[in-house]
């Protein structure tokens, strides 16, 4: 995987579409829900081995979990104002 910059802008982006989607998704842990079942398609169509697929989503979901503690414990710079069109985070995968 390569290097990423998330923003909210981007965020807010995505949310939106699903929103538009299911009006549910104002949830945005349900939200969140249809954003897993889209990367579980995309790996399904893109990795056809099983193991490749395991393999890949194990990376994902340690990511996200990194990406989750990051942001939890308040290590990413924190936006000021909700136009602020800046990235609050940039990560890379396994620390590079």
């Amino acid at each position: 995987m390569d290097q990423i910059n998330l923003s909210q802008p981007l965020v807010d982006r995505l949310l939106a579409v699903l929103k538009e989607h299911d009006p549910q998704c104002e949830n945005e842990l349900l939200a969140s829900q249809y954003m897993a079942a889209i990367v579980g398609l995309i790996a399904a169509k893109k990795l056809p081995g099983h193991e490749d697929r395991k393999t890949f989503i194990t990376e994902l979901s340690a990511f996200i979990h990194h990406v989750a503690q990051d942001v939890g414990d308040g290590k990413l710079g924190q936006e000021t104002s909700a136009d602020n069109d800046s990235a609050f985070g940039i990560w890379t995968p396994n620390g590079e």
